[in-house]
This record gives C-alpha cells, structure tokens and sequence, in this order.
C-alpha cells in the first residue's frame, strides 16, 4: 500500500494523506454516533415522584 501512495503524490505528503483520511473518517463516525435516531425497542422509562409519594412512569424519547 505504501508503494502505491508513493506513486500516487511522489512519496513527500504520504502521512498527511494518510493521517486525513482517518481523521475524516473518525469525524464522520462520531457525527452518525451523535445524530443516530434512538431505538423504539430501547426506550427508557422515567420514574417520577409525586407530591402524594405515588410514582408515575413517563416514556423517555417520544
């Protein structure tokens, strides 16, 4: 693989390519991780406690 980034730029810029490639490619997943749509079949529950001491369920993420 080296030899053909070599041929590709003459060898000088090799880890600069390199090194930009994984950059953007980390930076592309980070940004699927963060706005990714949450699972219908994962969905949290929230316990709330009253002011009578009950505790109500309200759904998280709908």
């Amino acid at each position: 693989m080296m030899k053909f980034l070599t041929v590709i730029n003459g060898g000088e810029s090799t880890w600069a390519l390199f090194s930009l490639v994984v950059f953007f490619s980390f930076f592309v997943g980070i940004l699927i991780w963060v706005y990714r749509k949450p699972k219908k079949d994962f969905q949290e529950v929230n316990l709330l406690p009253l002011e009578d001491g009950t505790i109500k369920e309200e759904k998280v993420n709908e």
